[in-house]
């Protein structure tokens, strides 16, 4: 049942941001000059802006990357001392993912936010974020397929509460 598979997906990823120690996150956030945040995808995007409208109410500044021209300019100023999180569905597009090896080879930190199936972006990340989905409709053509996308908002969400316990610890 395509339902009950999509509750699943959600209680999975549920179970998995409530289970996760966030050490890592909150040291590459803390550490941080600056934070950079793309999205592969018109949601993934959308999810970024997201994440940059949540951390204005902790004073952290994140720049949303609007477009591949966007992040190719961010990689020439992108350095030691700043965070990038990259939002991705698969992890493994190839255009992005070399230029993360960029930032990296710059120095700059990388947080990923990807399925939760082995990919390229994770291997190259400091820290992952993963999330559980599965393709709900097949595409007529290459890249079409229409997969789910509130996890992408949950993470952001779960991320900033998160950070603020971190900030005000009880």
């Amino acid at each position: 049942n395509l339902i009950e598979r999509c509750f699943q997906d959600y209680e999975l990823t549920m179970d998995y941001l409530n289970g996760r120690d966030y050490t890592d996150v909150f040291a590459l956030i803390d550490q941080s000059k600056r934070i950079f945040a793309f999205g592969t995808g018109e949601v993934q995007r959308h999810a970024a802006k997201e994440l940059k409208r949540l951390f204005l109410n902790v004073y952290r500044q994140v720049y949303t990357i609007e477009g591949e021209n966007e992040f190719s300019a961010a990689i020439k100023c992108a350095g030691e001392g700043d965070l990038f999180i990259v939002f991705s569905l698969s992890g493994n597009n190839v255009l992005t993912n070399e230029k993360v090896r960029r930032l990296r080879e710059r120095g700059t930190k990388i947080l990923s936010v990807t399925s939760y199936e082995d990919n390229a972006v994770k291997k190259i990340s400091e820290a992952n974020i993963c999330y559980y989905n599965h393709c709900v409709l097949r595409g007529r053509t290459p890249g079409t397929d229409c997969h789910l996308s509130a996890q992408f908002f949950l993470i952001s969400e779960i991320v900033y509460l998160k950070y603020l316990e971190h900030l005000n610890p009880r």
